[in-house]
């Protein structure tokens, strides 16, 4: 069917030319913006550009059509040049690279380790970078620290802390950056503490509320982030940011970078 049907059929709709797409996938910039930097382009008629949101990245999909696959992807490259100029902060991949094997290959690369301590996201973070083939090179271990107990008791965040800010809070999330990443012996830290809903929300702390922490040996920066949608939306989102702003501060050489993120 394929041989006798399809591909005739393709021939004559494309009429004779190859037809080649990449894609490019980014974080830590939404949609509009990342579309706003790129209007001009996007009415290229070919190559062409598609913008195309995704949950917690953006991806940006070019198309060439050419008499030859050398040809579409010369088109290819020279559009992904001028993309990667303008928004070259953002892109960690292509085509089907996910973040966390980006991030498990820097780490390697680095000769560093990671370890997680987690409230909202209840394992999530530690389940996506361990669903890389070789991630056991880099990942020592996570701590799901739901509750208080938990959290004082394995990771040491003082109840002080606790009792004056809430478990919801930019002292919670240090405490459990620094604290897995002392008591697990890793390179990097990462704590995640917030507000996945759709209950247990307040005016002053609302669901969808997330802080996340990393730690490296030198330093410790901690980024609010107030998250849209459902519970596993707002999860995913907050997993998805904490690996980019671990790639970020892998690529920096540490922590201090991601102050100005």
């Amino acid at each position: 069917m394929v041989r006798e049907q399809v591909v005739p059929f393709l021939a004559q709709w494309t009429r004779g030319e190859v037809i080649r797409s990449r894609v490019l996938r980014l974080s830590g910039i939404g949609e509009a913006d990342a579309e706003a930097q790129v209007q001009d382009l996007v009415r290229s008629a070919n190559p062409t550009l598609a913008p195309l949101a995704k949950l917690g990245e953006v991806h940006l999909r070019i198309t060439a059509r050419a008499a030859s696959i050398d040809e579409a992807e010369q088109m290819i490259a020279q559009m992904e040049h001028t993309l990667r100029e303008r928004l070259g902060a953002y892109i960690y991949g292509t085509d089907d690279t996910t973040l966390e094997q980006v991030v498990v290959n820097l780490l390697r690369e680095h000769g560093q380790s990671l370890a997680t301590a987690e409230s909202c996201t209840g394992g999530l973070l530690s389940h996506r970078i361990t669903d890389v083939p070789g991630s056991s090179d880099v990942f020592i271990g996570g701590i799901v620290a739901y509750s208080n107990a938990v959290k004082q008791r394995e990771l040491g965040v003082p109840q002080e802390v606790l009792t004056e800010y809430g478990a919801v809070s930019e002292p919670t999330a240090r405490a459990m950056a620094e604290g897995v990443r002392a008591r697990l012996g890793s390179h990097w830290g990462i704590g995640i503490t917030g507000i996945a809903g759709p209950s247990g929300g307040t005016p002053e702390k609302p669901v969808g509320l997330v802080y996340i922490g990393v730690s490296d040996p030198n330093t410790t920066v901690v980024k609010r982030q107030l998250f849209a949608g459902d519970r596993q939306t707002i999860k995913y989102r907050a997993t998805q940011y904490a690996l980019w702003l671990l790639y970020k501060g892998v690529q920096a050489g540490g922590c201090g970078s991601l102050s100005r993120l």
